[in-house]
């Protein structure tokens, strides 16, 4: 490729946008542009076409020569020649980028929640978030695998195996993993008696409340500083978490008086 040795004019940008939207700085975007559209050139020249100080040409260029998008041609004896690779390349920017954000998006699901948790404690203010459906309570469930500490639970069993039996079989699995143990109290009917026999006793402990005729067709979790609740019907599900240290002590302290009035599965055997 024929070296540009002509006087640099400065230029007009037209992939400015393009380029910065694929994460370029914009003076990273200049130098690009400039030297895909006048060849190779010094660093001297890139500084005066894009208006660039030489302080960050240099710095640009590094940058760039790092993203694998332009070459530094060395000679002996000369400051150095940069060119412009094949625009293809610029493909393998956008799919770093890609693989970046993918990882960005489940680091922020991992800390969102720790992130709330020190925003409503500087503040003082309840956390409230509602979730819809199988993905959105399914979510909810999961932010209970992050805790480190022991779960409580109120739930109608009969009313989880028929509307998420198979969502709370993947959600017991993966608590199984993570070793998190939970203390259940659970509504006493033929079904339940039976299942719970002999449930992952190593991660639950599961003790009996009385399954009245109107029965409450709902979950609710208590973990950290957090309560969560899930309604059940035909119409779908619906989850509701709130963050506020008042009230998961409260829910606590009123869980652990029940759980002592109530029956383990071996004094109703």
């Amino acid at each position: 490729m024929q070296k540009n040795t002509q006087t640099p004019e400065k230029q007009t940008f037209t992939y400015f946008e393009t380029l910065f939207d694929l994460g370029f700085h914009a003076d990273e975007a200049k130098i690009y542009e400039w030297l895909l559209k006048n060849n190779q050139a010094k660093a001297s020249a890139i500084a005066v076409g894009t208006g660039i100080s030489r302080v960050l040409t240099y710095r640009g260029l590094d940058k760039l020569v790092e993203k694998g998008i332009i070459e530094k041609i060395d000679e002996d004896g000369s400051p150095a020649y940069f060119e412009a690779k094949h625009p293809s390349h610029l493909s393998s920017v956008l799919e770093k980028q890609k693989r970046t954000l993918a990882k960005a998006e489940i680091e922020l699901q991992r800390d969102l929640g720790k992130m709330a948790s020190d925003f409503n404690l500087a503040t003082g203010k309840p956390n409230v978030q509602f979730f819809e459906g199988l993905e959105g309570v399914e979510k909810m469930l999961h932010d209970s695998l992050t805790t480190t500490q022991e779960i409580y639970t109120y739930a109608d069993f009969d009313a989880v195996q028929q509307y998420f039996g198979d969502l709370n079989a993947r959600y017991v699995h993966k608590r199984r993993q993570l070793q998190i143990h939970k203390k259940a109290l659970i509504t006493h009917t033929s079904t339940s008696q039976e299942y719970f026999k002999n449930y992952f006793k190593d991660i639950t402990d599961i003790r009996f409340i009385p399954h009245n005729k109107q029965p409450f067709a709902a979950v609710a979790e208590i973990y950290d500083n957090k309560v969560s609740y899930i309604t059940i019907s035909e119409n779908g599900l619906i989850g509701v978490l709130i963050e506020d240290v008042h009230i998961a002590n409260m829910h606590r302290v009123v869980f652990e008086a029940l759980w002592h009035q109530s029956e383990s599965i071996s004094e109703e055997r």
